[in-house]
C-alpha cells in the first residue's frame, strides 16, 4: 500500500519503506515508516542526543527563519507521544552560526518555533527551542545557517 505524498508537505505513509520482501508484516522491517514529503529526510520519531548530523554545506537554500537564510536542511518527525520536546543543534559546530525553525506538518507550515542563539557554549550561536506537541504530530525541523559559511550540525530531540 502506498498513500500519495505531494510535494506541498502533506503527511502519510510509505508501506514500501522498509520492506523485507518476506511478504508478512512481521519482525524484519515491513512496517509503514512516517514520512513527510518535502523533508531531505525522515527521522521517524527518533530521539537523541544525535539523531540526525551532517553539514548544510551544499544544501541549498530553500527555507528562511529568524535570521537564517542560507544553506539549510529539513528533517520530518513525529512526536512519539504529547508532550513537550526540546530540539537543538548545541552538539554542532561551535563556531557555525546556525539557526533552527520548527514548523507544524510541512515545511511551509505555521512556524511552532524559532531561535538563533540559546545554547550557551564558547560562541553561543547555536539554538534551542522546545515545543509542545501531540502524539502522531508531524513537524519539519528546519537546520539553517545564519551566515554564507557552512558548518556542521547534531541533532538533538528530547522528550521533557
Amino acid at each position: 500500500m502506498v498513500v500519495l505524498l505531494s510535494a506541498c508537505g502533506r503527511i502519510g505513509f510509505d508501506a514500501r519503506a522498509g520492506e523485507d520482501d518476506d511478504g508478512d508484516d512481521g519482525p524484519g522491517g515491513d512496517a509503514a515508516i512516517p514520512q513527510i514529503a518535502c523533508a531531505d529526510m525522515n527521522l521517524g520519531s527518533a530521539l537523541g542526543p544525535s539523531v540526525a548530523s551532517g553539514s548544510v554545506s551544499g544544501a541549498g537554500n530553500q527555507y528562511a527563519g529568524c535570521g537564517g537564510d542560507f544553506n539549510d536542511v529539513t528533517f520530518g518527525w513525529f512526536a512519539p507521544a504529547a508532550g513537550s520536546y526540546q530540539i537543538d543543534l548545541c552538539g554542532s559546530d561551535q563556531l557555525w552560526d546556525s539557526v533552527l525553525s520548527v514548523r507544524d506538518g510541512t515545511c511551509t507550515g505555521p512556524s511552532l518555533a524559532c531561535n538563533d542563539d540559546s545554547c550557551g557554549g564558547p560562541a553561543q550561536l547555536q539554538p534551542r527551542v522546545t515545543v509542545n506537541l501531540a502524539a502522531g504530530q508531524g513537524i519539519v525541523i528546519i537546520v539553517d545557517s545564519a551566515i554564507p559559511t557552512a558548518g556542521s550540525y547534531q541533532l538533538a530531540i528530547t522528550k521533557l
